[in-house]
């Protein structure tokens, strides 16, 4: 709490530094330029007093507040003169505060939401919150609000985490009492940390919005540690008390140690499903293809480098081919090799017009222009494009609103339509997939159950955007894990929660605002 004097001492401070904005509120004296509380007793009031009037701050928003004061003068005699110079030569008065004196709680929350809605707004765009530190920002800001502009500490030690947990609290209450999907995904972030990533959807027979509940910085990737995380997630979501009966479904990659810790937490969830995701599989299965063909799969990996590395190559290739750069080719998704490889063989003729430009003095381009002149290279470009439909259905089991049921169906299609490796991986990808079938048969778990999860997701959505969010929130400055979760939590699901309690969740003025 702030220090107080006697009343009447309060006065004659303020009106010995009137010129300085200090209006007197009671028994505590306030800066009405910063809106702060400057804290005074009998033995160190002068030195509280002058330490705020050398402060930044102070400096910073008597200027601001001068200066509106002085147009505001300004406008007020330009009505009263018949001239510009009858203003000119009038004496210089004395600067009163912009505001009147209003209560003090009331400008501590006007402040306060003004902060926190900044911090938001920040949040929500993408954009880190170190930027308010920048000079022009912060003038630009000052300038047009009126607002003392709190600096990226600031938001960042009392702000974030008041919209943190007013984000989880949303989650809880949008999940209410609804059965659960929980969705885990997995990467390794700029400093080589294995991030974990839950996400969560209720299951009530409308299309699911997932939700981050939570992020996790993995110390070892194996089973236990992802039962852990579930558990944990658990512990948020429900606050202090998991309910094992109401985890129906867990949505995973095929990696060995998710499938080993969904056959272990099947023993705590008793109602719960293990399904692997469908996108996923369909995916290894084209990676599969691609590996069956050595030629295609060089001569795309080599293209890629040659229109990667050199500015004036993706200008000859533009001038010769008249045709857009070819699809990505990364291994982070396999699909997109089949879309280059059915680029290459449906633009064959003109890529190899533009092979023939490079320059003959490189090993590596003369390696391009080998494979090119390969006899059954077009003919592999040509077998490994007819996979092309594996890209469309992995394109559509990404749009979750199509339901469960029209998902697998295109699932078992693709399967059925494969032949030799390609549908031996197929088969090898299904046994790995330990409920997917259990899942989705409503014959068997009931109509009740068919209509609660008829939307229930079976591809990992949304990874993109999750990591995303995540990447953008990390920088040089912002390494700290706890912070960047709080960061990436509350950008991701910022369009799916309001907002409405995080100004209550500020701490005290004088601890929020000190001077």
């Amino acid at each position: 709490m702030p220090r107080k004097a006697p009343a009447n001492r309060v006065q004659l401070l303020a009106q010995r530094y009137k010129d300085n904005f200090l209006i007197a509120d009671g028994d505590v004296l306030r800066c009405s330029s910063c809106n702060v509380i400057i804290n005074i007793d009998n033995r160190h009031q002068s030195t509280h007093i002058l330490r705020h009037f050398v402060s930044k701050r102070h400096k910073e928003s008597s200027k601001r507040l001068a200066i509106l004061n002085a147009d505001r003068l300004q406008n007020s005699q330009g009505q009263n003169c018949s001239s510009s110079s009858q203003i000119l030569d009038e004496k210089p008065q004395h600067i009163v505060p912009a505001l009147p004196p209003t209560p003090l709680s009331g400008v501590d929350k006007s402040q306060k939401t003004f902060n926190i809605d900044l911090a938001r707004a920040f949040l929500q765009s993408g954009i880190s919150i170190f930027k308010i530190n920048a000079p022009p920002l912060r003038d630009f800001l000052a300038k047009y609000t009126n607002k003392n502009i709190p600096a990226e500490s600031t938001l960042r030690k009392l702000y974030i985490k008041p919209l943190y947990e007013e984000t989880v609290q949303k989650i809880r209450t949008s999940i209410g009492e609804d059965d659960v999907t929980f969705i885990l995904t997995e990467t390794v972030d700029p400093l080589q940390r294995s991030i974990l990533n839950v996400l969560v959807a209720p299951l009530n027979g409308t299309p699911p919005k997932p939700l981050l509940l939570k992020m996790f910085a993995l110390d070892k990737v194996d089973h236990s540690s992802v039962m852990k995380c579930v558990l944990d997630a658990g512990m948020l979501l429900w606050n202090g008390a998991v309910k094992y009966e109401k985890l129906i479904l867990l949505v995973t990659s095929q990696a060995s140690h998710m499938l080993e810790s969904g056959q272990n937490l099947k023993n705590l969830f008793t109602n719960l499903n293990h399904v692997t995701c469908l996108a996923h599989s369909l995916d290894q299965i084209c990676q599969t293809v691609v590996d069956a063909y050595a030629n295609a799969n060089r001569f795309i990996a080599g293209m890629r480098k040659v229109l990667s590395k050199a500015n004036n190559k993706v200008q000859l290739y533009k001038d010769e081919t008249k045709l857009p750069l070819p699809p990505d080719a990364t291994v982070a998704c396999w699909s997109n090799w089949i879309k280059c490889a059915l680029f290459y063989y449906e633009n064959f003729a003109k890529i190899s017009k533009f092979v023939d430009k490079l320059p003959p003095d490189s090993k590596f381009y003369e390696s391009i222009k080998q494979l090119l002149s390969h006899i059954y290279l077009k003919d592999e470009l040509f077998a490994v494009a007819s996979y092309d439909c594996i890209c469309n259905a992995i394109q559509t089991l990404r749009n979750f609103e199509s339901g469960k049921q029209s998902h697998y169906s295109l699932y078992e299609r693709i399967g059925q339509s494969l032949t030799g490796m390609a549908y031996n991986k197929f088969v090898e990808n299904l046994a790995k997939n330990p409920d997917v079938r259990r899942f989705v048969d409503d014959d068997e778990n009931g109509v009740d159950f068919g209509e609660k999860t008829k939307f229930a997701p079976l591809v990992l959505i949304d990874i993109e955007e999750t990591f995303s969010q995540y990447k953008s929130a990390l920088s040089d400055r912002h390494r700290n894990f706890q912070n960047v979760e709080m960061f990436t939590v509350i950008s991701y699901n910022l369009q799916n929660l309001s907002y409405s309690n995080a100004y209550n969740q500020v701490d005290s003025a004088e601890n929020a605002f000190p001077t």
